[in-house]
């Protein structure tokens, strides 16, 4: 009876043993060590993922020594990572001979570097295992990562050519700051030699006009008091012409009257010609006032011109000359910037009191002409009444 049981419990362990057999056919053991890159072998963890969906995690141990297990015929993702660390996948294609699965296959070895990361990556597609015919096994796809000194030696290159990205990445930035700064320099020089050109011209222009007022004030004042001479001459002379008038009413009634009147006539006559020639003197004169104003402006806008271009060009030259003394670019910047304010606010200021003096001036001309038309007027009206009165007494 015992030994029935004891072949029965045989029994259950050899179907057990071969059933376990028959699971592990099925399987590929994967081992190895992670090696976190200045540390040596430190704890990480792998995740195992089958179409993009977790199937599994698990963790190495302290000495960074881990293995799983992987269905056969079928495709994994294996990621193993650690903080701080740039993670690595790894694909796993898993299909393997039918032959190949009978015999067995021995534990797939691998073992993976983890780095800090270099370019701010954080996670690396390392290499895909697969089988391989003339190895009769599954390999590494990338040979990199069939040892650890080869993954080491790619780390070397990698931070190698870090260095030489970061050399370049320096130089190109040296270079546009060198650039930025010559642009910024030039800038500052051209705004600041338009700026000097600018202002000699508005220099020169209010020098002109400045000058030009000047003259037409002169010419006013001039002008004044020759009509306030020649209205004290006409009163004078008309004065006189009155008094003369007076004796020679008084003598032609004395006299004979055809006597008295053709001496009327004859003053008459005179007088006409007379105020015809001082008509004519006074037109002339006009003009020859209206010409040389006229001339005068002309060459002193010529002479102004003349004046800023010189002023422009030695300011050009010396310019030119002192780029090499140019100040640093952020200075530059700024002082072309308030200076350009500053003008901005001058510009306006001169523009107000132009617009200001042009109005004044204008309104001073408007009002000194209808004076003179006035008077003009009044003077004409005076000497067709005192013609009028003239005849009617001869009458």
């Amino acid at each position: 009876m015992r030994s029935l049981r004891n072949l029965g419990m045989l029994w259950c362990c050899f179907l057990a043993f071969s059933f376990l057999l028959r699971a592990q056919d099925k399987m590929i053991q994967v081992s190895g060590t992670v090696v976190l890159d200045s540390l040596g072998g430190q704890q990480a963890e792998y995740v195992i993922l089958k179409e993009g969906k977790k199937i599994a995690t698990g963790k190495t141990n302290a000495q960074g020594k881990f293995s799983f297990q992987l269905a056969l015929n079928d495709r994994f993702d294996v990621v193993f990572s650690a903080p701080g660390f740039v993670s690595k996948r790894f694909e796993f294609k898993t299909k393997v001979p039918a032959e190949a699965a009978k015999d067995g296959l021995m534990p797939f070895m691998m073992d993976v570097l983890l780095y800090k990361p270099v370019f701010r990556e954080k996670e690396e597609f390392a290499s895909v295992v697969q089988w391989d015919n003339s190895f009769y096994d599954l390999i590494f796809e990338n040979e990199t990562f069939r040892s650890l000194k080869n993954q080491k030696a790619k780390l070397t290159q990698l931070r190698e050519s870090l260095v030489s990205v970061k050399n370049s990445e320096e130089e190109a930035r040296r270079k546009a700051e060198k650039e930025a700064r010559l642009a910024a320099e030039a800038e500052a020089k051209r705004k600041a030699e338009e700026e000097a050109r600018r202002k000699a011209e508005e220099e020169a222009r209010l020098a002109a006009e400045a000058e030009a007022k000047r003259k037409a004030e002169e010419e006013a004042r001039r002008k004044a008091e020759e009509e306030a001479r020649l209205a004290a001459e006409a009163e004078a002379k008309r004065k006189a012409e009155e008094e003369a008038r007076r004796k020679a009413e008084e003598e032609a009634r004395l006299a004979a009257e055809a006597e008295a009147k053709r001496k009327a006539e004859e003053e008459a006559r005179r007088k006409a010609e007379e105020e015809a020639r001082l008509a004519a003197e006074a037109e002339a004169k006009r003009k020859a006032e209206e010409e040389a104003r006229r001339k005068a402006e002309e060459e002193a806008r010529l002479a102004a011109e003349a004046e800023a271009k010189r002023k422009a060009e030695e300011e050009a030259r010396r310019k030119a000359e002192e780029e090499a003394r140019l100040a640093a670019e952020a200075e530059a910047k700024r002082k072309a910037e308030e200076e350009a304010r500053r003008k901005a606010e001058e510009e306006a200021r001169l523009a107000a009191e132009t617009e200001a003096k042009r109005k004044a001036e204008e309104e001073a001309r408007r009002k000194a002409e209808e004076e003179a038309r006035l008077a003009a007027e009044a003077e004409a009206k005076r000497k067709a009444e005192e013609e009028v009165r003239r005849k009617a007494e001869e009458e």
